[in-house]
């Protein structure tokens, strides 16, 4: 007796469309034998609607199941779209395997300690998925800076250099990150840079920068740099204007924060189109204030 109830149930399971189809033909018959035509057809269409109803119902619930599934698969231990990445995928598996190993130690203490510490490294890996590389007390940057200069395929680099020392730029990875320029230069590409000024390099009564300052922009110019010079002082209307920064073809922008000895604090690599276009903003509007250093030299021979 069950295994013919068995094979019952294999031959007209009770979601299938055989037995939807007999009810249906019968409710048809006894429509058409026993009912008047108006009645009919105000019973076929309500049949209609309630099939219409049906069909739409059932789609419904397929794209809910379809979304449920999907939402399972982002959820999955690989990610698809991250199992296609080698590189990366090797330090997930790392980062899931040490993660493993933190949850099964048991002093509470340290588990509290390993929490914060995942929240800083998560924190990192937010800011690196809106497009953004720091580098904090470190010059380290300057590698990154250079492999983006060299990897450029539309051969521009804009550069803003705020200046408030006299040893701006003078130390060894300073001068090794401007003999980069002048490699760069040799290659074909345009280095404009516009420095902004503070009066303590740059005396409101002088008629030129400080020597030091003066002497590192004239050998810019004369390897080839297009230099620019705009007064700090000229800006205080324009504070988001005071920043160093600059922008890398069409591919990157950098902005570091100096300390008051004009070391960098913090360094921010950015491969965010948005910032790319706010940092080309901020350039057209520092021109404004800017006058090329080359025109002042031939105005001050001439005077």
């Amino acid at each position: 007796m069950n295994h013919l109830r068995k094979l019952s149930s294999d031959l007209f399971p009770t979601d299938s469309s055989l037995e939807a189809g007999i009810v249906a033909g019968l409710a048809f018959l006894i429509i058409t034998c026993f009912l008047s035509p108006s009645i009919q057809l105000l019973l076929q269409g309500t049949l209609v609607a309630i099939l219409a109803g049906a069909t739409a119902a059932k789609a419904l619930a397929a794209r809910r199941e379809r979304r449920k599934w999907d939402n399972v698969l982002q959820m999955l231990p690989i990610p698809f779209a991250l199992a296609a990445e080698p590189r990366f995928f090797g330090e997930y598996v790392k980062i899931a395997e040490s993660l493993t190993k933190i949850v099964k130690h048991n002093d509470l203490l340290f588990q509290d300690l390993a929490r914060a510490r995942m929240e800083d490294l998560t924190n990192d890996l937010a800011t690196l998925a809106r497009g953004n590389v720091v580098y904090d007390g470190t010059e380290t940057w300057r590698m990154a800076y250079q492999r983006v200069l060299e990897t450029l395929r539309v051969r521009t680099y804009y550069s803003v250099a705020l200046v408030r020392t006299n040893d701006y730029w003078a130390d060894a990875p300073g001068r090794q990150s401007v003999q980069v320029n002048y490699e760069l230069i040799g290659r074909g590409f345009r280095i404009e840079r516009l420095h902004i000024l503070s009066e303590g390099v740059w005396p409101l009564e002088a008629k030129l920068p400080n020597e030091d300052v003066l002497k590192w922009l004239v050998e810019q110019q004369s390897r080839g740099i297009h230099v620019s010079l705009a007064r700090e002082s000229d800006l205080a209307k324009e504070p988001d204007l005071l920043r160093d920064f600059a922008v890398y073809g069409d591919r990157a922008t950098g902005e570091q924060e100096l300390n008051e000895h004009g070391r960098t604090q913090r360094f921010v690599l950015s491969f965010d189109p948005a910032s790319i276009r706010q940092s080309l903003d901020r350039w057209e509007r520092l021109k404004l204030f800017s006058v090329s250093f080359s025109e002042m030299l031939d105005h001050l021979d001439q005077a």
